[in-house]
């Protein structure tokens, strides 16, 4: 739909549960993940729906959340193929998927920076989820939060220096907040009562 809420297109229609949808750099393409199959895989379709729908990964593990390379020619995304969660990159295609943080930790929630030096993700690899960074060959893991709660779905802004984040500090209050990637300060932006904001 356009940015005012008009002109709404339906892409997917389909009994399964479709989430997760993220651009392409380009705009052109929408890759999510859906358990139409029985459990839940990647997925890429055109983002005028007209183009034929494209499954790229099919695995008896769940693969979810992914995320667009800058250059449109590689996803990152979590899935559970090792016993846990990890964060995976793989080509447009699907071939070539390899663990990028090899960790017994949980590791979700990735989103590639801007100029595809830096991925960031949620991670319980401290104690309790925080946002982290790695390089884009899951080497120079950082912690970049320290909350008392929850850090959920983390997201660079689109100069790439701040992380936007969905917080729970506890139970029934949440917050977006922005954290610096060099001072590592982090900052409310907006609350909420119930915990109910996400920041994408």
């Amino acid at each position: 739909m356009n940015s005012d809420g008009t002109n709404p297109v339906r892409l997917t229609n389909h009994s399964a549960v479709d989430s997760y949808p993220r651009f392409s750099p380009d705009c052109n393409w929408i890759t999510f993940f859906s358990d139409r199959n029985g459990n839940n895989d990647i997925y890429i379709i055109s983002a005028d729906g007209q183009g034929s729908l494209r499954q790229l990964t099919s695995h008896e593990a769940s693969d979810c959340d992914p995320s667009f390379g800058p250059d449109g020619d590689w996803i990152t995304f979590s899935t559970d193929r090792d016993g846990n969660y990890e964060i995976y990159k793989m080509n447009l295609d699907g071939d070539g998927a390899m663990n990028l943080t090899q960790s017994p930790s949980e590791d979700i929630h990735s989103t590639v920076s801007p100029n595809g030096s830096l991925i960031v993700f949620r991670s319980d690899r401290s104690g309790k989820f925080e946002a982290h960074t790695m390089s884009i060959d899951g080497s120079q893991v950082t912690q970049l939060t320290d909350l008392q709660g929850s850090v959920r779905h983390p997201s660079f802004s689109p100069d790439g220096n701040q992380v936007i984040f969905h917080a729970v500090t506890k139970p029934g209050s949440a917050s977006i907040q922005m954290v610096d990637l060099q001072t590592r300060t982090a900052r409310e932006l907006a609350s909420d009562s119930a915990a109910n904001l996400n920041a994408v």
